[in-house]
């Protein structure tokens, strides 16, 4: 089903109608990647993306492709944060938060084992790693950045050697960058005032 501006509404409220229309293509991308794969409950999988990337809360913009560099069809941005610039703690879109110290370990193991980009979660080897530094704020102190100015997260570039994801970057089908791996889930105590899962 290819959806329309018109659609985006049943799945998410409150949206522009610039945001309805982005929100229509991300979706319909998302899809077609999905179906291409051979992906289970694709509809839904390509609904959870759109809803994802349109009308983010400030917090969510932290996420956005940050820099580009068409020559060399290199992307960069914040691949995950863990506690934001106001020293809030970062809660997902499925309720769970990652510890700084759980994101830093995550983050070395991916640049000693993985270092290959996806695309969507489903299609890996787009592009490769160029670039990662976790700023916790032990690191920010020695490199002299004052508390406040960055969140605590993983900052990343990638060069991208695939055409069909180069394009979608650039067209602004792909918006932010979104982390993917496994883990073990558990019930921390409280963020920001409510029960998550980390």
């Amino acid at each position: 089903m290819p959806w329309t501006a018109a659609d985006a509404a049943r799945h998410k409220q409150g949206l522009s109608p610039e945001d309805a229309a982005k929100w229509a293509k991300i979706a319909n991308a998302a899809l077609a990647t999905c179906q291409a794969k051979g992906g289970e409950d694709c509809e839904g999988y390509a609904i959870r993306v759109a809803n994802s990337q349109v009308a983010k809360t400030d917090w969510q913009r932290e996420f956005a492709i940050r820099k580009t560099d068409a020559d060399q069809r290199l992307v960069f941005g914040w691949l995950s944060v863990a506690v934001d610039k106001a020293g809030n703690v970062i809660e997902d879109h499925q309720g769970d938060v990652i510890a700084p110290e759980e994101l830093e370990k995550a983050a070395y193991a991916y640049v000693l084992y993985a270092r290959r980009a996806g695309e969507m979660h489903q299609k890996i080897g787009v592009g490769d790693l160029v670039e990662s530094m976790i700023f916790t704020k032990e690191k920010q102190a020695a490199l002299g950045i004052p508390e406040g100015v960055l969140p605590v997260g993983w900052w990343v570039g990638y060069h991208l050697s695939d055409d069909k994801t180069w394009q979608k970057v650039k067209d602004g089908t792909y918006t932010a960058f979104s982390i993917g791996g496994h883990g073990v889930r558990e019930v921390l105590a409280e963020a920001n005032g409510k029960e998550v899962t980390g």
